[in-house]
C-alpha cells in the first residue's frame, strides 16, 4: 500500500511538472516572454530616429519589392501605411542606425526569438511576416513554421497560415505583436539555411493581400522590432501595451478572406555585407508567391495543461485518501 501511495504521489508531481512544458503555445514547448518571466526582451528598433513626415519612395533608406503603398508616413516613431491599393505581395526594409547597435553579436546569436508590433486598422485580414536584413542573408520564417499573435492583453494564438508561407494572418482590428523563433528563420528567396553568425541589423517586413482605404481612415501600423532571450544585458525597453494609433478606430471586419492574384516579377533584395550601420547592401532573390489561398481555424493552445492539472489534482486527492485510510487502519489494529 505504501508503494502504491508513493507511485501515485510521484505521478502527481510529474504531471504537475508537465503542465509547465505544455503551457507554452508552441507545440515544441518553446516559451515566449508572455509565458516565461525569465525571458528578457530587447526592443532593438523603435523608428525613433525618423521625424514625422510623409515617406517618399525615392528615399535612400527605403528599399521595396516589387511594389509599395501609395502613401505612408512616419508618425511619432511609427511606420504608418495610410493608403494602398490591394497588393498581392511586397517586401520592404529600412536602413536605420538603431537596430544594429541594440545587441552584441553574441547576444543576438543567443536570442531565442523575435517579434514586432502591428496594427490592422483596415476592414480586411492580410498576411504579415518578417523580412529582416542580415550581414549574410535576409531572414524570413521558413514555410510551414509557426508564427504567433499576442494581443495587448497577452493572449497568445498560433497565427493562421493556410498557405504555409511562414507568415501570419492578421485579422481585421488586431493590435498586438507578431512573434516567431529564430531557429525557424531561413534565407529569403529559397536560399536555404542562414549562415551562422548572420547579424540582423536592418528591420524589414513583408505583407500579402493587404489594402488600405484612405477614404475610410484605415491604416496599417508597424513598430517596435524586438529580440527575446535569457542572456541579454539589462537594457530592454518596454513593449507596447496599448494601441498606438488610437485616432484610427477599430474597423468592422469584412467577411471576405484574402485571395490570390497574378504573380509579380522576381526582383532583387538587399543585404548588408558587414555591420549594418556602416555597409552598403548586396543582392539576392525574392521569395516566390503562393499558388492558392484559404483559411484554417487558429488553435488556441494551453488547454492540455488544464487537463493535466485536473488529472494531477485527482491523483493527489486519491493518494491523500489512501494514506489517511491506511493510517486509520493501522490505528485500529494497534488498539
Amino acid at each position: 500500500m505504501k508503494k502504491l501511495c508513493v507511485v501515485m504521489v510521484l505521478t502527481c508531481i510529474l504531471m504537475c511538472a508537465a503542465i509547465g512544458a505544455n503551457a507554452a503555445a508552441d507545440a515544441s514547448g518553446r516559451p515566449t516572454p508572455w509565458e516565461d518571466s525569465k525571458l528578457k526582451i530587447c526592443v532593438a528598433e523603435t523608428f525613433s530616429e525618423f521625424e514625422d513626415a510623409e515617406i517618399d519612395i525615392l528615399e535612400s533608406y527605403l528599399w521595396f519589392s516589387p511594389d509599395f503603398a501609395s502613401a505612408a508616413k512616419w508618425e511619432a516613431g511609427r511606420f504608418v501605411i495610410t493608403d494602398s491599393p490591394s497588393i498581392e505581395r511586397y517586401a520592404f526594409r529600412f536602413i536605420t542606425g538603431e537596430m544594429g547597435r541594440a545587441l552584441m553579436q553574441e547576444e543576438q546569436n543567443g536570442a531565442l526569438g523575435m517579434g514586432f508590433y502591428i496594427e490592422n486598422n483596415t476592414s480586411q485580414a492580410f498576411y504579415a511576416g518578417p523580412y529582416m536584413v542580415g550581414t549574410s542573408a535576409n531572414a524570413v520564417v521558413a514555410q510551414g513554421r509557426p508564427i504567433y499573435l499576442v494581443d495587448l492583453e497577452g493572449n497568445i494564438t498560433k497565427a493562421e497560415d493556410a498557405e504555409g508561407m511562414g507568415m501570419a494572418l492578421i485579422p481585421s482590428g488586431f493590435r498586438g505583436h507578431v512573434v516567431f523563433f529564430k531557429e525557424d528563420l531561413t534565407g529569403a528567396g529559397g536560399t536555404g539555411d542562414i549562415p551562422e553568425g548572420n547579424y540582423i541589423g536592418y528591420p524589414g517586413f513583408e505583407l500579402v493581400y493587404s489594402a488600405v482605404g484612405v477614404s475610410k481612415n484605415e491604416s496599417i501600423v508597424l513598430d517596435n522590432v524586438f529580440f527575446f532571450g535569457y542572456d541579454f544585458n539589462d537594457k530592454a525597453r518596454e513593449l507596447i501595451d496599448q494601441p498606438v494609433q488610437s485616432d484610427y478606430p477599430a474597423p468592422q471586419p469584412d467577411e471576405s478572406s484574402p485571395s490570390p492574384s497574378a504573380e509579380p516579377e522576381q526582383t532583387e533584395e538587399i543585404v548588408p555585407t558587414q555591420q549594418p550601420e556602416t555597409q552598403a547592401p548586396a543582392s539576392s532573390t525574392d521569395a516566390p508567391l503562393p499558388s492558392s489561398s484559404g483559411q484554417i481555424d487558429s488553435s488556441q493552445n494551453g488547454g492540455l495543461g488544464w487537463y493535466i492539472l485536473g488529472a494531477a489534482l485527482i491523483l493527489c486527492a486519491a493518494a491523500v485518501i489512501i494514506i489517511v485510510m491506511v493510517k486509520k487502519n493501522k490505528g485500529g489494529q494497534g488498539e
